[in-house]
């Protein structure tokens, strides 16, 4: 079995981890999830296809937020993926170098515009300093280094 590393923002709404995680059935119906991709903008990195498979525990919809310079082609091969519902592809020279501070706007807006009650990212450099920012700005508790 593979090890699943992801990062992930519980969102209001979800049940908190100091109370013990579990998914209803029913939650599992109302779950969204938002996947921040990590990629050279040229192909999708393994971690990213890790976690989406970690969004497909979670149930629902999954959305993949592709963001960078030129990346077209991990757009289109996001959109492969299976279990993934849709592709989200911002492309501009601001989120070319994959910075948080850049890519956290893009990422909050991309979760409010499809309602996601989770946010997904690889546990990696660029997951770990991504997903704080969003947490903040977002007023939401961020677990890190979920390992499956």
């Amino acid at each position: 079995e593979t090890m699943i590393r992801t990062t992930s923002l519980l969102l209001r709404g979800a049940v908190s981890a100091s109370r013990g995680v579990y998914f209803s059935r029913t939650f599992a119906r109302h779950a969204s999830t938002l996947v921040v991709a990590e990629h050279d903008n040229k192909t999708l990195s393994p971690g990213t296809l890790h976690t989406i498979s970690a969004a497909q525990q979670i149930g629902g919809n999954i959305s993949v937020l592709v963001a960078g310079k030129g990346c077209e082609a991990v757009a289109q091969s996001a959109s492969k993926v299976k279990g993934v519902s849709q592709v989200l592809h911002a492309d501009h020279d601001t989120y070319g170098s994959h910075l948080a501070e850049a890519l956290a706007p893009i990422v909050i807006q991309s979760q409010k515009s499809t309602s996601s009650t989770h946010v997904l990212a690889p546990a990696s450099t660029f997951g770990k300093n991504l997903l704080p920012r969003v947490a903040a700005q977002l007023d939401v508790m961020q677990i890190s280094e979920i390992v499956k």
